[in-house]
Order: C-alpha cells, then structure tokens, then sequence
C-alpha cells in the first residue's frame, strides 16, 4: 500500500510539472486597432505599445489554458493617419483623466487552437464585462499569438461619439476592436 502511494505522489509530481503556469509578458508585435466609421468615411486607429503579463499552462509545448491575462494600453498610444482624428479621439475619451484602456481575464477556456475568455475591459474610467474569442498560434520561438476582435458601442462606455466641422462630421457609435497579442517569455 505504501508502494501504491508513493506511485500516486510521484506520479502527481510529473503531472503537475508539466502543467505549471509560466509567466508571459506581452510583447513587441502586439497590436490593438479601433475601425469605425464617420458619415464620411472610415477610419482606423492603431496602437502597438501595450503592457500585460499572462500565465499561460502548458502541456510540452501546448497551450492548455490561460490562468491569468492583464493588458493596458496607453490612450494617447492610439493613432490615426489624420492628427486631427487623433486628438478627436484622445479628448472623447478624455485621456487626460483616464489615460488607460485596459482588460483583465476573469476566466478562460482553451480548446482547438481557441481561446474564449471573459474578463473586464474598462475604457474612459468604465468597466464592463466582455467575451473575448481569439485564434491561438504557437511560434518557433516559444511565444505565442492570440488574434481576435470584438464589437462595441462607445456610448457603453460612456463616449460620446466625435462630430465636428459644425457637426458636418460624425462619427458612429459602433466600434471594431482587432487585437493581436504577442505572449512571451
């Protein structure tokens, strides 16, 4: 009997070693755009600085699960090709007095090169409760990418959409989140 528990607690050791959570940064590569849309034409705003750690639980060199995922960027990280739309955009969202946009994971579920997580994304000091989907891709290098994107509203975040020029100009309140995560040692 003592033999048999001993087996059970090596056997847990190894299993529990190769399930371990590491530690990942996000990472140079790392991109979130915002696509919209004005009474005139489409727009796109893209940031490629963003600050987040991850653990990530492998199995060999699969990813199993995502046990933790913090990222913030930057408003004032997020541009447009046209200065004024940035500025536009900065002051909507007052960036002054909220200066981050940032999710936190709640939970996570990995299967098939998928990852569904639900966690809190706060823009302009308001947090709302999202899902998140996103393809999963392991490199050569050992990182990982996570690529997806989402639908919002700016006005759930309290964002009055943008007009200007009189009001000749408007910006409409539904947004495009793409997001690419670069996870790494």
């Amino acid at each position: 009997m003592k033999r048999i528990a001993q087996l059970f607690t090596i056997a847990l050791i190894f299993v529990a070693a190769n399930l371990s959570a590491q530690t990942y940064k996000v990472a140079a590569g790392s991109e979130i755009k915002v696509l919209g849309t004005s009474n005139i034409h489409d727009w796109v705003m893209t940031a490629t600085q963003l600050s987040g750690d991850a653990q990530l639980v492998l199995k060999g060199n699969a990813l199993q699960d995502v046990s933790a995922l913090n990222f913030s960027l930057a408003v004032k990280n997020l541009k447009a090709k046209e200065n004024s739309m940035t500025g536009r955009a900065h002051k909507a969202m007052d960036a002054d007095k909220y200066p981050n946009i940032s999710f936190k994971l709640a939970k996570a579920d990995v299967a098939d090169q998928q990852v569904k997580a639900n966690g809190t994304l706060t823009i302009g000091g308001t947090s709302k409760a999202v899902d998140l989907q996103g393809k999963i891709t392991a490199n050569a290098d050992g990182s990982f990418l996570i690529k997806g994107s989402r639908k919002i509203k700016m006005s759930e975040y309290g964002i009055k959409p943008p007009s200007y020029m009189l009001g000749a100009m408007k910006v409409y309140d539904d947004l495009t989140i793409e997001y690419t995560l670069k996870l790494q040692k």
